[in-house]
């Protein structure tokens, strides 16, 4: 049984699949220090995406975040530019010695090019804690549906 639930699930989401597996980097800053992170996000048929991105700040004063996204694409991707607000969880690790990390809700906003079929660039606009704003610009690599 629970291999059938297992097989169902994973046709149901290759089913839906339209626009796109991507994975990427980016670097930018924040409003306390220079920021670099990875970035993953895979949308379904009806533009709506769920992401993961990590980001760490150059020093070691700021914390690093690990993020889940969801958010809706607006535009076609495919074609060019698109627009994607996102919701999600935020989780800031500072320093486990002194018990300085944990969660809170974020916001942000990300604008994507698609300049081949392969390869896309975005400008990230992230807010992850309530002290922190942060600004990336990033490349991602893109697995077209076709391919999977």
């Amino acid at each position: 049984m629970k291999q059938l639930f297992t097989l169902s699930l994973i046709v149901l989401v290759a089913s839906v699949a339209n626009a796109q597996i991507s994975v990427g980097m980016h670097a930018g800053g924040s409003s306390k220090n220079v920021v670099v992170g990875l970035h993953t996000q895979y949308e379904f048929q009806n533009h709506f995406t769920v992401g993961f991105n990590m980001t760490a700040h150059a020093d070691k004063i700021n914390p690093a975040f690990i993020q889940s996204r969801f958010g809706y694409t607006i535009g076609e991707p495919e074609n060019g530019v698109s627009m994607q607000p996102y919701i999600g969880y935020s989780y800031g690790i500072q320093n486990f010695e002194q018990k300085n990390y944990g969660g809170n809700f974020t916001g942000g906003f990300q604008m994507r090019y698609q300049f081949s079929n392969i390869a896309a660039f975005y400008v990230d606009v992230n807010f992850p804690a309530p002290k922190y704003t942060m600004f990336t610009v990033g490349i991602a690599g893109i697995i077209p549906h076709n391919c999977y």
